[in-house]
């Protein structure tokens, strides 16, 4: 259950989204709650809060955004906003992607006519409709489908903040 202040602070947050989009800057939030929470431990206190209790959530450093649920299945991952990032081999920092949607994608054809055999084997990154990263994955013949997306991603070093649900 969420208290009168947390209410009070996404009440503010909807308008700010509904006007600036999605990533809210912590400046913004700030001086909007100001006016209305009062003080800056209140309204530290209400973004802890609601941080913890998932309502909310840090994008990236500085920034909150409204969270939708997490929808996962054995195939794709969908929320409002999933950070993924790629370690490299030699770099120190990751790579990140911003997406709604990650599909997991495999289609084994052994009939084909050009071919004689095809595994179509990959994971796809969406913002929206709009397709903005692919990852092909291991497609040999004797290559086998992951059991999920999770297992997909981590064969190619990628982690995203969704989680599978037995995980905390």
């Amino acid at each position: 259950m969420v208290g009168k202040k947390e209410q009070q602070m996404l009440g503010i947050m909807k308008d700010l989204e509904s006007r600036i989009g999605r990533m809210i800057p912590y400046d913004t939030l700030y001086s909007s709650c100001a006016y209305v929470l009062n003080s800056d431990k209140a309204i530290k206190d209400a973004l802890k809060k609601l941080i913890n209790k998932e309502k909310i959530y840090v994008p990236r450093e500085g920034f909150y955004s409204l969270n939708k649920k997490v929808e996962i299945t054995k195939d794709t991952i969908e929320a409002n906003f999933i950070i993924c990032k790629i370690e490299h081999r030699g770099i120190d920092e990751p790579s990140a992607i911003f997406c709604t949607k990650i599909e997991y994608m495999h289609d084994i054809d052994k009939n084909d006519k050009m071919f004689d055999f095809v595994f179509d084997h990959h994971l796809m990154f969406w913002n929206n409709d709009l397709l903005v990263f692919k990852v092909w994955l291991p497609n040999g013949e004797k290559d086998k489908e992951f059991k999920d997306v999770f297992e997909a991603m981590e064969s190619v070093g990628i982690k995203c903040n969704a989680r599978r649900e037995n995980e905390n």
